[in-house]
C-alpha cells in the first residue's frame, strides 16, 4: 500500500512537472516550489520506508507512528492537488491570453498588410499622376515656348512694319513737300502767262495719249538737234506697250532708260516725263509720281499733257489726303488751261474736295 503511494505520488510530480515544462507558460518560480514539494515528499516516502522496516521488527507502536505520517502525507498530497488545480488553471488562462494575443497578431498583421498595400498602390497612382502632371508640364512649357517664339516673330514683324510705315510716311511727308515748293515755284513762273498762251490745240491733245503724235515745237524756237530718231522714238514705244500692258515696273524702267540716253529729245522727253509719271502713280509710288508730273509742268507748260499732268498730280495727292494740294492743282487747271477738255473734269473734281 505504501509503495503503490509512492508511486502515484511520483506520477503526480512527475505529470505536474512535464505539464508546467511542456506549456512553457509556468514561471521559474513556480516550478522551483513544485521541485522542492516533490523532493519533500520523495524524502518523506524514503522515511516511511525505513519506518515501515522499523514497525516491521518494532512493533505496534511504530505502526501507530507511521499511520500518523501517512495522513500527514494525505494532507500534504490534498494540498498538493490543490495546487496542481490552481498552476493548471493559470496554464488555462495563461494559453487562452497567449491565443488572444496570436488572434490579436494575426489581426494587427493582416491590417499592416492591408495598408501596406493600399499604400503601395496610392504610391503607384501617385506616380502615374505625376508623370502625367511632368508631361502635361513639358507639354505646356513648348508651347509657352512657341508662343513666345510666335508674340516675339509677330513684335519683331510690327516693329519692321512700323519702320517701314515710318520711313514711307517720312519719304511721304518730303515728297510732298517737295511737291508743294515746286508747284508754288511753278504758280509762280505761270502767273506771268497769260492763260491763253496755254490753250492746247484739240488735234495735239486727242493724238498725244496714244504716243503717236508729233513731237511739240520748243517755244525757244531752236532747232531740233540731230539724233537717232527712229531709236528714240522704238524705245519710247516700247515703253508705252508696257505701260498699256500694265507692266508698270517694266515701263518705269523702259522711260527711266529713255531719259537717260535722250534727253536732248524735247520732242518726246515731255511725253516720257508724264508716262514715266503714269506708270509710278499706278505702281503706287505717288511721292515719285508727284515729282515726274511738276517737272512736265515746271518745264513744258505749253504742252499738251502739261493739264493732264495737273490732274494726275491731284490725284496723287489723293492718296496723301492733302485736300488743300488737290483744290489747288484743279484752279490750276481751271486758270491756265480753260479751254482744255482737263478744265471740265477738274472743275467736276473741285466740287468733290470743297
Amino acid at each position: 500500500m505504501n509503495a503503490m503511494t509512492k508511486k502515484i505520488l511520483l506520477r503526480t510530480a512527475l505529470l505536474l512537472c512535464s505539464a508546467a515544462l511542456l506549456s512553457g507558460c509556468v514561471t521559474s518560480k513556480q516550478f522551483r516550489s513544485m521541485q522542492l514539494n516533490v523532493r519533500n515528499i520523495d524524502n518523506r516516502l524514503v522515511g516511511m520506508e525505513n519506518q515501515i522496516d522499523q514497525v516491521t521488527s518494532g512493533g505496534i507502536s511504530a505502526t501507530q507512528s507511521l499511520q500518523k505520517q501517512q495522513a500527514s502525507l494525505a494532507s500534504e498530497l490534498e494540498n498538493l492537488n490543490i495546487e496542481m488545480l490552481q498552476i493548471q488553471g493559470q496554464l488555462d488562462e495563461s494559453r487562452h491570453h497567449s491565443q488572444q494575443l496570436q488572434e490579436e497578431n494575426l489581426r494587427l498583421q493582416k491590417e499592416l498588410d492591408n495598408r501596406l498595400l493600399n499604400l503601395e498602390a496610392a504610391n503607384q497612382q501617385l506616380a502615374a499622376t505625376n508623370r502625367k502632371n511632368v508631361a502635361k508640364i513639358a507639354e505646356l512649357e513648348e508651347n509657352i515656348a512657341a508662343i513666345k517664339e510666335k508674340i516675339a516673330a509677330e513684335a519683331e514683324k510690327r516693329a519692321q512694319e512700323a519702320v517701314r510705315a515710318a520711313e514711307e510716311a517720312r519719304r511721304r511727308a518730303a515728297a510732298a513737300a517737295a511737291a508743294r515748293q515746286s508747284a508754288a515755284a511753278s504758280s509762280s513762273r505761270t502767273k506771268e502767262l497769260t492763260p491763253r498762251t496755254h490753250k492746247v490745240a484739240k488735234d495735239e491733245a486727242a493724238a498725244a495719249p496714244s504716243g503717236q503724235s508729233k513731237p511739240a515745237q520748243s517755244t525757244s524756237g531752236s532747232s531740233e538737234p540731230s539724233v537717232d530718231k527712229s531709236a528714240a522714238e522704238k524705245l519710247f514705244d516700247t515703253g508705252l506697250g508696257h505701260y498699256r500692258s500694265k507692266e508698270y515696273k517694266k515701263a518705269i524702267t523702259t522711260f527711266t532708260s529713255f531719259l537717260d540716253q535722250y534727253r536732248d529729245n524735247k520732242g518726246l522727253v515731255a511725253d516720257a516725263r508724264f508716262w514715266l509719271g503714269a506708270s509710278l502713280l499706278n505702281s503706287g509710288d505717288y511721292s515719285g509720281a508727284v515729282l515726274e508730273f511738276q517737272n512736265i509742268v515746271a518745264d513744258y507748260p505749253d504742252h499738251a499733257k502739261a493739264p493732264e499732268a495737273l490732274l494726275k498730280q491731284a490725284e496723287a495727292f489723293e492718296h496723301f489726303g492733302d485736300k488743300m494740294v488737290q483744290r489747288k492743282l484743279y484752279t490750276d487747271v481751271l486758270t491756265y488751261y480753260p479751254d482744255s477738255e482737263q478744265a471740265t473734269k477738274a472743275k467736276e473734281l473741285l466740287k468733290k474736295v470743297q
